[in-house]
């Protein structure tokens, strides 16, 4: 009788040994985990002020197991344009992405560089969150092992010129314009200005050698790299372009992921990007307003004046659709246009 008992123990013991075996990471709370992250704005942009930080600190609140971001602003780890590969060798858990100045990684993504496409930030960021559900959006991430987070679209871009006023299309011809890719490229052409490839962390230094003339920005970002101090002129009501932002995880971090800082991040992508879609357009205004409080001319285009842009750029659509069919994406690109047409508040 003995003996049965102490095999009977045995074996009890030997089953609670394989079911802890096998119970999930996430149950060992105690366990630090630690992601790196991989910016190329500075942390005073509000991409990183606004999105990026209340974000980490919410997953930290947020989830059971204690999280620790390791974070490298302003280039430390590598250019935006190197930010595809340092996520997918593992340089970086989390990197920076802006699809629409990474035309060869993100080609459809560069749709949102298409001038005019929404009068208002709220409605590009519905036809945004639609197209990465529904649309071909999202594919572009997955098909590279990213996962996106905080993907948000900006307000319109305008024009900042240091030297001559932009009151009209035809001040545009001949200037050099700061781009920073093919589509916007594209807008500025048709515009009669000259772009110049050139990332924003060297667009300061390119104003004040004369390399450029001027830029292409969101009110926002023209404040995160003080274009104030060397433009003295923007517009408002030019509405030239747009832009995709977005941070990415690599799916082989994401993976291994307890569960509960999984759903941390999940709930906390969804809270910090709703406040950072409200935070645009009301702090675009503070920002025109505090430009011209000190010195910067703001020239606010009539809409006669809006209009004959519209009308100089409406090809590019067209043609952007064509080219996307070249490289074999007619397909993603039909479906972003007629979603586009479809698509409330255009």
């Amino acid at each position: 009788m003995k003996v049965r008992t102490l095999a009977r123990s045995l074996v009890m013991v030997a089953a609670t040994l394989a079911f802890l075996a096998v119970l999930p990471v996430s149950v060992q709370s105690a366990e630090t985990v630690t992601l790196k992250v991989a910016d190329s704005v500075p942390p005073t942009h509000y991409f990183a002020a606004q999105g990026l930080k209340p974000w980490m600190d919410r997953v930290v609140q947020l989830s059971k197991t204690k999280v620790e971001f390791q974070y490298y602003p302003s280039e430390q780890l590598g250019k935006l344009a190197d930010m595809v590969n340092i996520l997918k060798t593992g340089v970086a858990d989390v990197a920076m992405m802006s699809p629409t100045a990474l035309a060869g990684d993100f080609p459809i993504g560069c749709f949102f560089a298409l001038p005019g496409l929404f009068e208002h930030t709220v409605d590009t960021n519905n036809y945004l969150a639609k197209m990465l559900k529904e649309g071909p959006s999202m594919s572009e991430f997955t098909n590279k092992g990213f996962r996106p987070i905080l993907p948000f679209a900006l307000p319109n871009y305008e024009i900042f010129t240091g030297k001559k006023s932009i009151v009209t299309a035809e001040d545009l011809k001949g200037q050099k314009i700061r781009s920073s890719g093919a589509v916007m490229g594209n807008v500025l052409k048709a515009l009669g200005a000259s772009p110049v490839i050139m990332s924003s962390a060297d667009l300061m230094v390119g104003m004040q050698r004369g390399t450029v003339d001027g830029t292409v920005f969101a009110y926002l970002s023209a404040k995160a790299y003080r274009v104030e101090e060397v433009a003295k002129y923007a517009t408002v009501g030019a509405n030239l372009s747009s832009s995709f932002q977005a941070y990415a995880i690599s799916e082989k971090a994401w993976q291994k992921l307890p569960d509960d800082v999984q759903k941390a991040m999940v709930q906390a992508d969804k809270e910090i990007l709703d406040a950072v879609i409200k935070y645009q357009d009301k702090e675009t205004l503070n920002i025109i307003a505090d430009f011209e409080k000190n010195g910067v001319k703001i020239n606010r285009l009539s809409k006669d004046e809006v209009a004959r842009w519209s009308r100089a750029v409406a090809p590019l659509m067209d043609e952007w659709e064509k080219d996307m069919e070249k490289k074999g994406l007619g397909k993603e690109a039909k479906m972003m246009v007629d979603a586009y047409k479809k698509a409330p508040g255009r």
